[in-house]
């Protein structure tokens, strides 16, 4: 907010698909939504410091998790919290109560917005389908390159150990399982074993890409 004084970020707990909806309505489900927006004094980080940890109350009452008899989480509360600075509030007037019901942005970033193991179907219809539309979808691929085998690789090894660590890293295998498959030395074994024989390694992903349509 000092080196970036027009600056107002927005947060939400709420799904993809209510974005629309929290700014505008009482309630979400049954549950109240719970709003702060925080207009930040002063002009120095320090100050902006200690009234943004000053959200902690707020966060700590309204900003938590449920989890139903099916193991699914939820918010406690639907919350939006809004952040800005007050000698600034004359430029960013036209965003602080703008309606984003009709998908009005000009920039979106999903990043990690879903676990990589979840089907397409359904990245697509939680995450992508609620914030914008999307033309049909286009096949890719692309190659690693292997580094020289005089060359360290900061990320990967060489030879088995970059299959091995590939496979992990794209396949976003969770450590737990990568904990339990490495303490079984033998079953270790067999998967390197596998990988070795292995001249080429294929994995199945997705990238959305998506312009704006004026």
């Amino acid at each position: 907010f000092v080196e970036h004084p027009n600056l107002m970020v927005t947060m939400t707990n709420v799904k993809f698909s209510e974005i629309g909806k929290v700014e505008k309505i009482k309630k979400i489900k049954g549950k109240s939504v719970k709003k702060l927006t925080l207009v930040l004094k002063a002009d120095n980080s320090f100050d902006f410091n200690e009234q943004i940890n000053g959200m902690g109350n707020f966060i700590k009452k309204y900003w938590g998790i449920e989890i139903d008899s099916n193991g699914k989480t939820s918010y406690s509360h639907p919350c939006i919290i809004k952040i800005y600075r007050e000698d600034h509030k004359r430029y960013l007037e036209p965003f602080i109560d703008k309606n984003y019901e009709n998908q009005g942005y000009d920039l979106i970033i999903a990043s990690q917005a879903y676990r990589a193991v979840s089907k397409t179907v359904s990245k697509v219809s939680n995450v992508i389908a609620p914030l914008i539309t999307y033309s049909k979808p286009k096949s890719y691929t692309f190659k690693f390159k292997r580094s020289p085998d005089q060359t360290v690789s900061e990320l990967f090894g060489h030879g088995l150990d970059s299959k091995w660590a590939n496979i992990l890293y794209v396949g976003q295998v969770p450590e737990k399982d990568i904990i339990a498959i490495e303490k079984n030395i033998s079953a270790l074994k067999r998967v390197k074993v596998a990988i070795k024989k292995e001249e080429r390694m294929f994995f199945k992903n997705e990238i959305f890409s998506i312009k704006k349509i004026k």
